[in-house]
């Protein structure tokens, strides 16, 4: 018995188109609070230091949100290449709603917070500097669920192999921060606040904007038009998908790997991961 050896093949084009906008849009994701600094620079060196100790603890969360969608992007792009569609717009959806959740939870502690988590990793600083920070920090806290849900849905968009329109998304929201950071600052001399509602104002509409991209059903790993986000009728899954995850957990339970299973609960509704999930999807090639 011959054992074939499937090869994915990777057109050069394809990969020069899929990895440049990507880290052109990492360069833009820092720009935003690079912008921040310098158009508030002259409301004196307070501001200027209040923005950057927010902008390291923004950054870090930034990074976790990145995270977290990529590890959920990675699982949808495994159901889209081993012909899976339904079960990746499943996971679609649940990926948005647990960037929805996790960072609405952070936020909220950045939000009520926001003077402690600052004392407590810069100690004790100028009274000045800390009353800028808190300030700067208690409005960017409003815009984590929207960068969030922005990273998880840019993901997803990448894993179709879009990544022009996350990319030109990023461009709209470092063009919006510019904008009214322009307004708020010189405009109305607001000072570190002015800045701080130009991210709010370019996050919120980034997210805004790549959510609805996603609810284009022409796209395979499309989240659900009503923002439901996989569930209908009062919370439960539709019937097909039930009967597929059913079959799939039947799978787990005679695998020999069923002690890495990990079950993740929402209400009324299961998302299963397993590492005999992962090594079904492996086993096909994602044709590009």
């Amino acid at each position: 018995m011959q054992e074939t050896t499937a090869r994915v093949q990777f057109d050069k084009k394809y990969l020069i188109a899929l990895v440049l906008p990507l880290v052109i849009e990492q360069v833009l994701a820092v720009t935003v609070g690079m912008a921040d600094m310098i158009m508030v620079s002259g409301a004196g060196d307070t501001a200027v230091s209040g923005v950057s100790l927010v902008n390291t603890i923004s950054n870090l969360l930034i990074y976790i949100f990145n995270a977290l969608a990529t590890g959920g992007a990675v699982v949808a792009a495994q159901a889209l290449g081993a012909k899976k569609k339904k079960t990746g717009q499943i996971v679609a959806n649940q990926l948005v709603l647990i960037c929805l959740i996790v960072s609405v939870v952070i936020s909220a502690v950045c939000i009520v917070f926001d003077r402690a988590i600052l004392t407590l990793i810069y100690g004790k600083v100028e009274q000045a500097v800390m009353d800028q920070a808190v300030t700067y920090f208690f409005i960017t806290g409003f815009s984590f669920p929207f960068i969030a849900v922005y990273d998880g849905a840019s993901s997803l968009l990448r894993s179709m192999g879009k990544a022009s329109i996350s990319l030109f998304v990023s461009a709209i929201m470092n063009g919006l921060n510019i904008l009214f950071n322009a307004i708020f600052v010189f405009g109305y001399n607001m000072g570190i606040a002015g800045v701080g509602y130009g991210t709010l104002i370019s996050r919120v509409v980034a997210g805004i904007v790549v959510v609805f991209i996603l609810r284009n059903e022409k796209y395979d790993l499309h989240i659900d038009k009503y923002f439901r986000f996989g569930c209908q009728h009062g919370g439960a899954m539709p019937r097909d998908s039930r009967k597929e995850l059913k079959q799939k957990q039947q799978e787990v339970h005679h695998t020999p790997h069923n002690r890495y299973a990990v079950n993740t609960f929402f209400p009324r509704n299961l998302f299963l991961i397993h590492r005999s999930y992962f090594h079904a999807f492996s086993s096909k090639s994602l044709q590009i």
